[in-house]
């Protein structure tokens, strides 16, 4: 009997486990699994064909001309006044009937191919709300207002205007000198006939700031090609934007997957909201009939304590908004509205302790000391720098990618981590060289860069794991540094000049960032099949095309409009005044606090503590109210890891916005409600008829909005039916 040899049998030797690092890096779930469990199209990756990059650049060229005369002429439904893309949506549908309407009778769809729907979109998309509040019509009316609303009595020429670089900014000749161009006061107030537009006036000052504008896009671009990976494949967030096109594109050029078009919940969808707006709109034009509420009032009824604390309660009814929350998970549409109760709950007891009368008291940065807007700010940093510390090892290992310590992964269809991350680092350090050349100090500019980068990757959180496409931010990045450093602190210059470029760069107060579609695009690039590549070069050429174009529209609108653009909206009277009346306050307090602080420096005195004014002292209150949403944030973040159920504390963040989490709540809640009726009583195969239903209502409601533009447009009338998020 021969003993067992000690040599183990040949055969292949076992495959080692992959290191954890790998395990971690990796997606939660393969495509091809997560396909299948979708019930999706098997996706085959591709690029836009020439009619794709054809319809995308006519597509933006035609949202540049008619967004200003939409938003400032027309002035209906605003199209650059959220982030829910009316006119994309109407493009995309009218090309998705064209092809589908071809493939019913002439078996073609005119080469135009998904890839190509989806580009059309996607640029449309990150252009919209340029040409209007997402940038020029902010831009103009910033470094315009203080200029024409000067007067002796506000002494603005002395505080304000003097104190812009000369390359920022335009100005009028003398009053006195007759027969030459008067920029200034022709935007706003109307060109003289005969006279043509003074675009050299404008020249000079748009190029300076088309270089601020390149590196705040790069800085975009940058930081969404750097989370994408992130977001997209391991934490698999919803992006509920991009699931709109991703379902209207579906189908047409085979696969399992029915065309939109041809679904009848998608129909009833479309169809139900087309009719409801259609009848409320011609009811705005015949008052003899009735329409139907969409935003009734409750608050007539809470004269009485205790309720008459919780006003404002507004109980609008917005069925875009109702559409996007169905498309969410349960926890994250509860969130939404379960944290807006906690709010007027905190209110009431606030109320009931003598801080304030209502509800109204807390609204805007100032509201009693931001004891719930800064807690919503606060709870926006702290999530970030959560998500950031979730995605340490993609990062670290795109980062050791880029300076060479790691060996590169396979990626065929996605930009290097090295050209990433020196776009970012580029961006950065070329905003803060450009703040440095007209006399920013770098320890105030370099904070303000890294607070706005933060806060983009909050709203862009929020935006596409939240579906908010309607909030804003009351405290800019720079108020956050001069509320920890003073303005005194920071001088005259630092403080306004970083003023100016910050509220610049936020627009309408973040509430149309391009950032957010951005990142929506490059996720619907993966959902279509269409390679990163292509979608961030159309991206790019869309960005790069609409910032001169909507420059040439926002001039062209305002000197060709009779009267000017002054009484068109609120960008060019309430803002430039509300907003430089406050630097002008800031400013005057710092001109007499510098001068009393020289006095006593030569007298070798000491000011009394009592005699400091605000502007020198730090505001300690709104510095805790910042870190305790800050805490409150990651302590619940925490407390989802260890608590099942625990509620998801993105409602929270949207303290930030009082105004437009007012609007919407209830919108959010009844969407909520109808999602976790149909789960709970329907199960799968309702919740996918109701889920087609939903997104025809958004169609429908994007289809009503133009039609309704396009009947004031004809009829010349201002006061029509608006189907605006507000």
């Amino acid at each position: 009997m021969t003993a067992a040899s000690d040599t183990p049998a040949s055969g292949p030797e076992p495959t080692p486990p992959e290191p954890v690092s790998q395990r971690r890096n990796a997606p939660y779930f393969r495509d091809e699994r997560l396909q299948e469990v979708l019930g999706g199209e098997q996706l085959q990756l591709g690029s836009p064909t020439w009619r794709g990059w054809l319809l995308g650049v006519l597509t933006v060229a035609a949202l540049c001309f008619c967004v200003p005369q939409i938003d400032y002429v027309i002035r209906h439904t605003k199209l650059s006044y959220s982030l829910f893309p009316y006119s994309p949506i109407f493009v995309l549908t009218m090309l998705v009937i064209l092809v589908t309407l071809l493939l019913s009778t002439a078996r073609t769809t005119l080469g135009l191919s998904r890839q190509d729907l989806v580009l059309v979109y996607a640029m449309g998309m990150a252009v919209n709300a340029i040409p209007g509040a997402g940038l020029l019509s902010v831009w103009a009316a910033t470094i315009t207002g203080s200029h024409y609303y000067a007067r002796p009595e506000n002494n603005w020429d002395a505080l304000i205007n003097t104190r812009f670089p000369a390359a920022w900014t335009l100005n009028d000749p003398p009053a006195d000198l007759a027969g030459v161009p008067r920029p200034i006061e022709w935007f706003y107030s109307g060109m003289p006939p005969g006279e043509s537009i003074p675009w050299s006036a404008w020249l000079g000052p748009f190029l300076t700031w088309s270089v601020a504008f390149v590196l705040l896009f790069a800085m975009m671009f940058a930081l969404c090609l750097l989370l994408r990976r992130q977001w997209s494949d391991r934490e698999r967030l919803l992006f509920p934007l991009s699931q709109l096109p991703e379902e209207l594109t579906a189908g047409l050029h085979g696969g399992a997957a029915k065309p939109f078009l041809k679904d009848k919940f998608a129909l009833w969808g479309m169809g139900v909201i087309l009719l409801l707006h259609l009848w409320n709109g011609y009811a705005e034009y015949n008052n003899r009939i009735p329409g139907i509420p969409l935003r009734p009032s409750i608050q007539p009824y809470m004269s009485e304590p205790p309720w008459r604390h919780f006003i404002p309660l507004m109980t609008k009814i917005f069925p875009s908004v109702i559409g996007f929350t169905f498309l969410l998970s349960l926890e994250v549409s509860f969130s939404l509205w379960f944290f807006f109760v906690v709010m007027k709950l905190g209110q009431y007891l606030a109320i009931q302790n003598g801080i304030g009368q209502s509800g109204w008291d807390f609204f805007g940065k100032g509201g009693h000391n931001g004891m719930f807007v800064d807690q919503g700010i606060g709870a926006l940093i702290a999530m970030v720098l959560a998500g950031v510390f979730m995605a340490r090892s993609e990062l670290l290992c795109s980062l050791k990618e880029a300076l060479g310590l790691r060996p590169p992964e396979p990626r065929p269809d996605d930009f290097s981590p090295r050209m990433v991350w020196l776009l970012l680092l580029g961006s950065l350090a070329g905003s803060a060289v450009w703040l440095g050349h007209f006399g920013v100090s770098l320890c105030y500019a370099v904070p303000t860069l890294i607070l706005l980068a933060l806060v983009m990757i909050g709203f862009t959180r929020v935006f596409c794991e939240g579906g908010v496409f309607y909030t804003q931010l009351y405290e800019f990045p720079s108020q956050m540094v001069s509320t920890v450093a003073t303005p005194a602190a920071m001088g005259t210059q630092n403080y306004f000049r970083l003023s100016i470029w910050d509220r610049v760069m936020v627009a309408d107060s973040f509430r149309v960032l391009t950032m957010p579609n951005l990142m929506n695009a490059l996720h619907l690039a993966t959902r279509t099949g269409l390679r990163i590549r292509s979608m961030t070069l159309g991206l790019a050429v869309a960005v790069a095309l609409a910032v001169p174009l909507g420059f040439a529209a926002l001039l062209y609108t305002a000197y060709t409009t009779p009267g000017g653009i002054k009484d068109t909206d609120w960008a060019w009277q309430s803002y430039p005044n509300g907003e430089f009346n406050a630097h002008a306050s800031t400013l005057s307090k710092l001109d007499t606090w510098e001068s009393r602080v020289e006095e006593a420096r030569q007298a070798h005195k000491e000011i009394p503590a009592a005699e400091v004014p605000t502007v020198a002292r730090r505001d300690w209150a709104r510095m805790g109210w910042l870190g305790a949403g800050a805490a409150a944030m990651l302590l619940m973040l925490f407390l989802r890891t260890r608590i099942f159920g625990w509620p998801h504390p993105i409602g929270y963040v949207i303290w930030m916005g009082q105004w437009s989490l007012n609007n919407q709540w209830f919108s959010f809640f009844l969407g909520w409600c109808l999602k976790w009726v149909c789960l709970r009583y329907g199960g799968r195969r309702l919740y996918l008829d109701a889920r087609r239903f939903f997104l025809g209502v958004i169609v429908g409601e994007a289809l009503a909005a133009i039609f309704w533009i396009a009947v004031a447009a004809f009829t010349g009338s201002q006061d029509g039916y608006s189907i605006s998020i507000d």
